[in-house]
């Protein structure tokens, strides 16, 4: 998990605009991004789509936003900077 830690420690410094993350319980990147000083931003419900569930999580940091996406079913986790 280190590793994941300092690539999404990058893209939060603006290293690199995005890093792919293996298939971890999503709670475990929420705490990790809440840890390096991120705050979620607060919605209605999980913003997952019934196709793939694939999900879509919004996170800022002094004035940038990020998104954490990813499928349940197939992985393919990303977080990235929100351009």
């Amino acid at each position: 998990m280190q590793e994941q830690i300092e690539n999404l420690s990058k893209v939060l410094s603006g290293e690199i605009k995005s890093t792919n993350l293996p298939m971890q319980p999503v709670e475990t990147y929420k705490i990790v991004l809440k840890g390096l000083g991120c705050a979620m931003m607060e919605l209605d419900g999980d913003e997952i789509n019934s196709w793939s569930c694939d999900f879509f999580y919004t996170f800022t940091k002094k004035n940038q936003t990020y998104i954490l996406k990813g499928s349940l079913w197939y992985g393919d986790y990303k977080f990235s900077i929100n351009e």
